[in-house]
């Protein structure tokens, strides 16, 4: 019988996301307030992406690409320079090079698991209506068709006798460890690549520290028999 292993991890993208995202305009503060309203899709890679990504996700600013060694959140963020330029509201003809007036950004964080299995079975679960196409190129031989979408997916076995689950919706994406009755649960390891720095506050959450803002692990209570600890990302 399987049941919550003492030690969660859930990650929240929808509050990461609005955490390290640049301020947006109204419009595109709703569109993304939207986005996050629909089901989260695991995408399967059917060879329109590297083969080392096993799917992908999408959740407000943020594309998670999940591999077997782990998951790798990708986050955007625009920088508007209209005010740098103190000639851009004159006609372009006058104001000149105003190339340096928005630009993107990107930061990659790597949630990586230490020491687990490099080859789980993987399982997806919840197979969605809808599918995803792929064109790219001028080479029908790598084109996509009818990609399939899943409500969630599970590496089994990551570590002896326990799971990884991923699962997600309305905008946010969780990832759990299901472990066996009996299994050690010590064995879990979570390494952070990409981060500026981790650390524990006085109140016992951990720290991500990733250079354009923090992410906070908030402790909460699990159970498997008698009260453990866990981790949930915000």
């Amino acid at each position: 019988m399987l049941c919550k292993t003492a030690l969660i991890l859930t990650v929240s993208s929808l509050l990461v996301v609005s955490t390290l995202m640049a301020t947006t305009t109204p419009n595109s503060s709703t569109a993304i307030q939207q986005m996050n309203q629909m089901p989260l899709a695991f995408t399967k890679n059917m060879g329109q992406w590297d083969d080392r990504v096993l799917f992908r996700a999408n959740a407000g600013g943020a594309t998670m690409w999940f591999t077997k060694e782990g998951v790798t959140y990708q986050f955007t963020r625009r920088i508007d320079r209209s005010g740098a330029n103190p000639f851009a509201g004159l006609d372009s003809r006058l104001r000149g090079n105003d190339t340096e007036r928005d630009s993107v950004q990107q930061l990659v964080l790597t949630a990586k698991f230490v020491g687990a299995n490099a080859s789980p079975v993987v399982v997806a679960d919840g197979e969605m209506e809808y599918k995803c196409n792929y064109f790219l190129g001028n080479d029908p031989a790598k084109w996509h068709a009818d990609v399939p979408n899943y409500e969630a997916i599970t590496l089994k076995d990551i570590y002896p006798s326990i799971d990884l689950k991923y699962s997600g919706g309305n905008g946010q994406a969780a990832y759990e460890f299901v472990a066996a009755l009996g299994a050690d649960i010590a064995q879990v390891k979570v390494q952070y690549e990409g981060a500026e720095e981790t650390s524990i506050d006085a109140a016992g959450r951990m720290i991500v520290q990733t250079g354009w803002d923090d992410m906070i692990a908030a402790i909460r209570n699990c159970h498997r028999q008698q009260s453990i600890h866990g981790f949930l990302i915000l």
